[in-house]
C-alpha cells in the first residue's frame, strides 16, 4: 500500500497552502495594499494551475489541489475584500480631517501648518490613514493661500486628494 502512495506526486499540504496563503494576505493587503501580486499570482492560478489540477490523473491527487488552490483563491479574495475596507475607513477618516482643518481654518483664518497643529484643539490625534506599513498616512500639503490633504488609495499612484480651494474630493494622479 505504501508503494501506491509513492509514485503519486507531490503535492503541497494544506498547512502549507495555508502559509502561502498568509503570505499572500499579509503582504498584499497590510504591507503593499495594492492587490497586484494577487491579481497575478490568481492569474497564474486560473490559466495555470487550474487546468494541471483537472489533467490529473489520480483523484487524490487533484482533489487535493482543488483544495489548496480553494486556499489560495479565498486569501486573494481577502486580499481585495481588506483593501476595499481599508480605502473605505480612509475616506471617513479623511472626511474628518478635513472637518478638522475646515475648522481650525474658520477659527483662525489661516490653515494649519501641519496636521498636528490640530490636536487637540480640533482632533485627539493625526489619524492612520489605513491599516497598511507602507502608504498608510495623511499627506497634507499647506500653500499660499489654501491646502491639499491626501492619501494613497492605489499604490504607488491613485491618490485621493482633497482640495480646500475648491472644496471637494478629487484624484492627484
Amino acid at each position: 500500500m505504501q508503494e501506491k502512495f509513492s509514485l503519486l506526486p507531490k503535492v503541497r499540504s494544506f498547512r502549507q497552502s495555508l502559509v502561502i496563503a498568509g503570505l499572500l494576505v499579509l503582504v498584499d493587503a497590510f504591507l503593499m495594499n495594492q492587490g497586484f501580486i494577487s491579481i497575478f499570482f490568481g492569474l497564474g492560478l486560473l490559466l495555470i494551475g487550474l487546468p494541471r489540477a483537472f489533467l490529473r490523473k489520480f483523484a487524490i491527487v487533484r482533489s487535493r489541489l482543488l483544495r489548496n488552490l480553494a486556499v489560495y483563491f479565498t486569501a486573494i479574495a481577502l486580499v481585495f475584500v481588506l483593501n476595499w475596507a481599508n480605502n473605505r475607513i480612509a475616506a471617513s477618516r479623511g472626511d474628518a480631517l478635513v472637518a478638522a482643518i475646515k475648522a481650525f481654518h474658520n477659527k483662525y483664518q489661516r490653515y494649519p501648518e501641519s496636521l498636528e497643529a490640530l490636536v487637540p484643539e480640533f482632533i485627539g490625534s493625526v489619524p492612520w490613514a489605513k491599516y497598511t506599513l507602507v502608504y498608510g498616512h495623511f499627506m497634507y500639503l499647506k500653500f499660499e493661500g489654501s491646502a491639499l490633504l491626501y492619501y494613497t488609495a492605489l499604490p504607488p499612484s491613485g491618490r485621493p486628494t482633497y482640495n480646500f480651494s475648491r472644496g471637494a474630493w478629487g484624484y492627484l494622479d
